[in-house]
């Protein structure tokens, strides 16, 4: 098993608990984020921020054979959660990304709440993703996740949603499919999703609702565009968006 493998899996079953306290006086921010709770230091030469041998979460980190890694902050937000305040964190450590933090105010002071590595785990084949932040779906934020992946010939675009308080799988729509359809003709239709809309709901998060558009081509006719609508409703029991009508 290589060093790099093992720092992952390292990340994966080591949340980390936390309790750094700042200045009364300080507001957080991202820079302060990076400096006084992760321990990373600028680098003035190539802007990176870098996570010391020194830092908290170091010290739980396999030695991959660089001087320190470098951490990105990918979002910052504060948020006011019933009558206290809140910071979220979304952060990438050495390329390795989905790394999220709550940092709570209590009396004068911020502490971490909680701190989680290794939130989500891309997928199989040739793999990126395009996007990872706070998005607020009706009156309700999420952690959101674009991402895209190739396998067998074919591309997907596909978005996930996460709590932020429970971290738990909220929802995943795939927004385009497409790509080589002689790979397997049966078993996939080339779409691209073409309207994405939120339909205020009267308790719970927003409705999502998609508008998707393919061309159908069959032997011996003009080819047509096509198009279907989506609905997925947040089911308040199970907290995940289902779907509606499918």
């Amino acid at each position: 098993m290589n060093k790099w493998l093992l720092f992952c899996l390292a990340l994966f079953f080591s949340p980390i608990a936390a309790h750094a306290q700042m200045s009364p006086t300080e507001t957080p921010t991202g820079e302060y984020f990076l400096r006084n709770i992760m321990g990373a230091k600028p680098n003035p030469k190539t802007g990176l921020w870098i996570l010391p041998d020194t830092s908290r979460l170091r010290s739980r980190v396999q030695d991959v054979g660089s001087p320190g890694h470098a951490i990105r902050l990918d979002s910052f937000c504060l948020k006011t959660i019933g009558d206290r305040q809140e910071a979220w964190a979304l952060f990438t450590v050495e390329g390795h990304a989905f790394n999220f933090a709550r940092l709570e105010k209590s009396g004068p002071h911020w502490w971490v709440r909680r701190m989680r590595t290794l939130l989500h785990v891309g997928a199989p084949g040739e793999y990126a993703y395009t996007s990872y932040g706070i998005e607020l779906v009706g009156g309700k934020t999420f952690i959101s996740i674009h991402e895209q992946w190739y396998a067998m010939g074919r591309y997907s675009d596909e978005w996930l949603l996460y709590d932020p308080f429970t971290l738990k799988q909220c929802g995943r729509f795939i927004v385009t499919k497409r790509g080589e359809k002689e790979q397997s003709p049966n078993a996939y239709a080339d779409f691209e999703t073409v309207d994405k809309q939120y339909i205020t709901m009267e308790a719970g998060a927003a409705d999502i609702q998609f508008v998707q558009m393919w061309e159908e081509k069959l032997p011996g006719m003009p080819p047509r565009i096509l198009k279907k609508t989506l609905r997925y409703h947040f089911d308040n029991e199970t907290k995940v968006y289902v779907p509606v009508g499918m």
